[in-house]
């Protein structure tokens, strides 16, 4: 597998793979010397905490009025080609009144953008997050130079959000090389990919079977390349429900389960599904999440620091699964070739050192969790841990 160490910090690799295949859609582009389409309409964002040394100075919020959804997707359609950029690998669970998710990703310097956006005649008003997004870094806000068509971009790529009916959409990555690519899943119909769905959904589902209606309406892509083989499934709830939406072969799959990490949960057996072990941990202590403090317990238990640890129990060996490694979940699951990735496992624990470390570096080596969100359904606000630290910042709707 080139061994374990390099499949664990996945980072560079899918970072390089998105890059090569232009899937970082507006990243490392040059805009200089270009007017920016009006795509959208939006206050100029605010430090959470500007002075903030534990990763807080990374938060920022920023409200929309408006944004073209479609113009936006086929704005990036035409300059670059394709229309998704690959979420990140992540951990959802939903009980009682609390949705959690983490989002996990490599450490980098991107800002974390709290976006709240006003409903109007046309669209439910929401809050939620657009993090890890390669234009959107810190240096770029506080300089003021993203550009507008970042901004409108950065509000389509939602990683997840709560909206005024008390419907949550949240994204995960799932690793799909064992399944046909998506190319459509209603041919003929509008296309949406798999990066829009989280706002598409956000602006307009006023439950999970009205979410799942207008999913079945539409023609879900998720553009992959010979060498990218990830794509993406999500985690719809609402006051009396939840539910994955998964793409397997074309076709869409609505499974009621209130647990979701980095496999199809339609399809546990794929070889390179990633997350079994996180999954399970969230599985077993799920009813810690019957209170607001419980469901931060809850997601907390899988903060993606832990890959590295040895220490975890159980070891959280299916992280390093990818093609070519060697190693499928079945092989963990058996216990015939732990042996053999203890080891590696080793290797990496020793490499690793801290996440306070690797914050300080930013070098892309290493994944953590971008922020841990436990969202309130019945109150319609979120609270959210950034980048692994001790502070709960609390935001709520305002339509």
């Amino acid at each position: 597998m080139r061994n374990l160490k390099i499949c664990i910090r996945m980072n560079k690799k899918v970072f390089l793979l998105l890059a090569t295949a232009g899937l970082l859609a507006t990243a490392c582009q040059d805009t200089a010397g270009e007017e920016d389409a009006p795509l959208s309409k939006h206050t100029q964002p605010k430090a959470v905490a500007p002075h903030a040394t534990n990763g807080d100075e990374y938060l920022y919020t920023v409200t929309y009025t408006d944004l073209d959804y479609f113009g936006v997707g086929e704005y990036m359609k035409s300059r670059y080609g394709v229309l998704d950029m690959a979420p990140a690998g992540c951990s959802s669970a939903r009980t009682g009144n609390f949705h959690g998710r983490n989002l996990d990703y490599y450490v980098n310097e991107c800002a974390d953008l709290v976006i709240t956006m006003r409903g109007s005649k046309d669209r439910l008003a929401s809050i939620g997050t657009s993090a890890d997004f390669p234009p959107c870094t810190k240096q770029a806000i506080d300089e003021g130079t993203l550009s507008e068509t970042d901004y409108a971009a950065a509000a389509y790529y939602m990683n997840d959000g709560i909206n005024e009916c008390g419907v949550v959409v949240n994204s995960n990555v799932v690793p799909a090389g064992e399944c046909d690519h998506t190319s459509g899943t209603k041919p003929g119909a509008t296309t949406i990919v798999s990066n829009g769905v989280v706002r598409y959904l956000l602006d307009r589902a006023r439950s999970v079977d009205h979410a799942i209606e207008l999913l079945k309406g539409v023609n879900i892509a998720m553009p992959t390349t010979a060498d990218f083989h990830y794509e993406s499934h999500w985690m719809i709830s609402d006051p009396t429900k939840t539910v994955v939406v998964e793409v397997w072969n074309n076709e869409l799959i609505v499974m009621e389960n209130n647990v979701m990490t980095n496999f199809y949960i339609s399809h546990p057996d794929t070889p390179m599904g990633i997350g079994h072990e996180r999954y399970d941990i969230l599985a077993k202590h799920i009813a810690e999440g019957l209170t607001a403090e419980g469901m931060e317990t809850l997601m907390k238990r899988v903060w993606y620091s832990k890959a590295y640890s040895t220490k975890e129990d159980p070891i959280w060996y299916s992280e390093g699964l990818e093609e070519g490694c060697g190693f499928t979940w079945a092989d963990i699951k058996s216990g015939e070739r732990v042996d053999e990735m203890f080891p590696l496992k080793l290797e990496v624990e020793k490499d690793y050192q801290s996440v306070d470390y690797q914050k300080s570096l930013r070098d892309g080596q290493y994944w953590y969790t971008t922020h841990s969100i436990v969202y309130d359904i019945e109150q319609r606000t979120m609270s959210l841990i950034c980048q692994e630290n001790d502070t709960a910042w609390k935001f709520k709707l305002k339509k």
